[in-house]
């Protein structure tokens, strides 16, 4: 694949989609030391920008600092998880590609209740022991949705100007409220939130803890950012200062982080849609954020010795993974490999490569 100045890598057009939603407010902040990321999650109402880090640990002691655990879907909602890190036998993003991509979870709301019910399983039969602590186990999603009354089967026009920013927490340590538990239990929970009407700025932090003061600086940091009519790559420095401060109290958190920026404005008028020999693409970008595409953008500890990473790209039945560009002077090169395809039967296959 060729290079362009911003990098980019087609998928089939996503499907739009409309989500019935229970509106409440984001911003408490919940202890969780057992888990291995740290995910944070900023609304507003023209930007969604999250930020998670990529280290993983085993027994109290590092054992991936540059993992992946992003996932685009179709470009309707972007995922991280905390927790386990693999789950039924392989890499737990991975794990999430597979079940994005059956032919049951091909609409957002029908994903949504795949990955519920496909945990809960998981997680009534884990090969190992582990302690109700080590199953705290979210999946978290973001993106935008038109909140209409009535939810339709229908395809949703992207010119529709009702979009608002939703958050989606997919975990087994809340109950069907949306309180936080004591400990984890084996079925999974899907909770959805967004910003009060009256509010600029909405956090939201899974997996490892903020102190509230660090949670109160932070939000407090973002709505100055807001009011000043910055953008999402403004948002973000602040959100990865915030994980490196954590990072140098908690060894479970990695400076190694992945940023996904999704401006309203890319939602209403496709900015993520080419046209490529006749047919409609989505397309990510691989950038530093700006304020009308949605971008991913790889933030290493230092430099990157000329090797950049993405997110899983999951839609239709089709999975890329392993996504690097690699730069070593003038010589550029962009990676990727083919977990899925989707045949003309509209059924996956296995791809080797």
């Amino acid at each position: 694949m060729k290079r362009a100045n911003n990098r980019f890598r087609p998928t089939p057009p996503p499907l739009r989609f409309a989500a019935r939603v229970k509106r409440k407010p984001l911003g408490r902040w919940y202890s969780n030391d057992c888990a291995m990321t740290i995910i944070l999650t900023c609304l507003t109402w023209q930007y969604i920008v999250q930020v998670s880090d990529r280290r993983l640990t085993k027994n109290g002691k590092l054992y991936e600092d540059n993992a992946n655990k992003a996932i685009d879907f179709c470009g309707q909602m972007a995922f991280a998880y905390s927790g386990l890190a693999e789950l039924e036998g392989m890499r737990t993003d991975l794990w999430l590609a597979n079940v994005l991509s059956s032919p049951s979870a091909r609409a957002l709301p029908e994903a949504l209740t795949a990955i519920r019910d496909r945990a809960s399983e998981c997680f009534r039969h884990l090969p190992y022991p582990y302690s109700p602590q080590q199953k705290i186990q979210s999946f978290v999603g973001v993106g935008w949705a038109s909140l209409a009354e009535e939810a339709s089967s229908q395809p949703i026009s992207t010119q529709q100007k009702d979009f608002q920013p939703i958050l989606i927490e997919i975990t087994n340590y809340r109950n069907e409220q949306g309180d936080l538990l004591s400990h984890a239990r084996d079925e999974f929970t899907i909770h959805s939130s967004t910003i009060k009407e009256s509010h600029s700025v909405a956090l939201f932090v899974a997996g490892q803890s903020l102190y509230k003061s660090e949670g109160d600086k932070l939000k407090r940091k973002l709505t100055q950012a807001i009011d000043k009519q910055a953008g999402p790559w403004s948002m973000i420095r602040l959100m990865a200062q915030t994980i490196h401060e954590v990072s140098r109290r908690n060894s479970a958190v990695g400076k190694n982080l992945m940023a996904v920026s999704i401006p309203k404005s890319a939602i209403e008028h496709n900015h993520n849609i080419i046209n490529i020999h006749g047919q409609k693409a989505y397309v990510v970008f691989s950038m530093v954020p700006q304020k009308d595409v949605r971008t991913f953008w790889y933030m290493p500890d230092g430099k990157n010795d000329g090797v950049e990473y993405g997110p899983i790209l999951v839609c239709g039945g089709n999975v890329l993974t392993d996504y690097q560009y690699m730069r070593q002077g003038d010589h550029e090169e962009i990676s990727t490999r083919i977990m899925k395809l989707e045949g003309n039967g509209g059924e996956s296959v296995k791809a080797d490569g």
